[in-house]
């Protein structure tokens, strides 16, 4: 009993070193990749407004704006025309200013003075409060600000990625490669009841097993991490487990999650706050949050 208490432990320490290790390269690694930034670097940073990454900034900004009210239908329909059409002031503005709702929709009349905006109420108060940085937090953190939104975002530790960032197996999916290994739905869903055994939440595991495969390629597609390693664990029937070459796969997708969410520091629309324990929630006499 004692050596698997102590086994256990030393497997405990083992995993908080890699994840510091895995940490403390990736930021060297950060650091000298923009320290060391060739010419051939720079031609690429600067291929001009007509790339794909521009136009999916703009369409992205003008979807958020129509989606708040911000804008009308007939102007969302311009804009997106003008976007399609690598409208060089709509494109440059884009580039620039995309991550910034605020800030682009305040800039507007200056590429067609007929745009017609409604403006943004600023009362200092975010969209949302999201409490803790695991996956989850962050995950839904980066959803609303790449819809437009605000958001305050509260850690407990020092450091980013709670829990997550100790995950060492994989993340489980279904069926991006069903017609290699023959994965169904059914089959995920009843391996996880029968996993979940009296703690079963069958409409809870419903949403989990329906969303997985969309789940997997957001990591993918929003934030680049490399999930294409699948493998078969304990109370699995078929190979669903997706983790990265290499690497551990919590560290590595809290640093893209936590990374793409950075990113909108600069505009305002995320604030983040560490070392701050959340105790309570004030609510009004009605019952609402406040």
């Amino acid at each position: 009993f004692f050596n698997t208490i102590a086994k256990m432990s030393e497997s405990v320490r083992e995993v908080r070193e890699l994840t510091n290790l895995y940490w403390s390269t990736h930021t060297r690694l950060e650091k000298s990749d923009v320290a060391g930034s060739s010419d051939s670097d720079t031609r690429i940073l600067s291929t001009g407004i007509d790339g794909i990454d521009v136009l999916d900034a703009a369409v992205g900004a003008v979807s958020s704006l129509a989606n708040q009210g911000l804008i009308d239908e007939s102007t969302e329909t311009n804009l997106i025309q003008q976007a399609f059409q690598r409208n060089p002031e709509l494109m440059v503005l884009s580039k620039h200013y995309g991550s910034n709702l605020s800030k682009f929709l305040n800039f507007l009349p200056n590429i067609d003075s007929q745009i017609s905006t409604m403006g943004i109420t600023d009362n200092g108060e975010p969209d949302a409060i999201v409490v803790g940085t695991g996956l989850a937090g962050l995950a839904a953190t980066l959803n609303i600000l790449d819809r437009g939104g605000s958001v305050v975002l509260v850690e407990k530790e020092h450091r980013l990625g709670g829990n997550s960032n100790k995950a060492s197996s994989g993340i489980n999916a279904c069926c991006p490669q069903n017609s290699t290994y023959g994965d169904y739905l059914e089959s995920f869903k009843e391996d996880t009841i029968r996993s979940a055994g009296k703690s079963s939440k069958p409409h809870l595991i419903e949403t989990l097993v329906e969303n997985s495969e969309a789940a997997v390629q957001w990591l993918k597609d929003r934030v680049g991490v490399d999930l294409s390693v699948l493998a078969q664990l304990g109370g699995h029937s078929h190979k669903r487990t997706h983790r990265p070459k290499q690497g551990m796969v919590g560290a590595e997708i809290i640093y893209n999650v936590q990374r793409a969410v950075k990113a909108y520091e600069k505009s305002g629309m995320v604030k983040i706050i560490v070392d701050t324990r959340v105790t309570q929630l004030k609510r009004n006499d009605s019952g609402a949050v406040v």
